[in-house]
């Protein structure tokens, strides 16, 4: 399958090319082999996945269900609306700065540093099959 994506590698492209290899991925998977699910690793590589299904007359989520992981885009902006796993970063990135300024003024020793849990959450829409149901 890595070859007949064009056997790219990820981390030179960014974001567009792992939206392009999983694009050209989708293109090559035999009808008769899909999966009934995608979970891809980041949203835009689901919205390539999308692209070459919509591309082909598969239907999301009739034939192949598509969730990402990371709910960084506007789910708006792809259709069907993406199922994905939202990520708190804005929580992420101030729990990450007070501990860092607790370390710098001492009010947090290096070796007592607390631990924070930062939840993530599934957001169900169009791309699962289960829009309406509660996650």
């Amino acid at each position: 399958m890595f070859e007949q994506s064009g056997g790219a590698m990820l981390g030179d492209k960014g974001k567009d090319g792992i939206f392009e290899i999983a694009y050209r991925t989708a293109l090559a998977l035999p009808r008769e082999k899909l999966p009934e699910a995608i979970l891809a690793s980041i949203d835009a590589s689901a919205y390539g996945f999308l692209k070459a299904f919509r591309e082909r007359g598969i239907r999301v989520p009739e034939d192949v269900a598509v969730a990402g992981f990371d709910d960084e885009v506007n789910p708006r902006y792809a259709f069907p609306e993406l199922t994905t796993v939202h990520h708190p970063f804005r929580e992420k990135g101030r729990e990450a700065v007070r501990m860092l300024v607790g370390l710098l003024e001492g009010s947090l020793g290096e070796d007592s540093a607390p631990q924070t849990i930062v939840k993530p959450s599934l957001v169900i829409r169009k791309t699962c099959g289960m829009e309406g149901k509660s996650s």
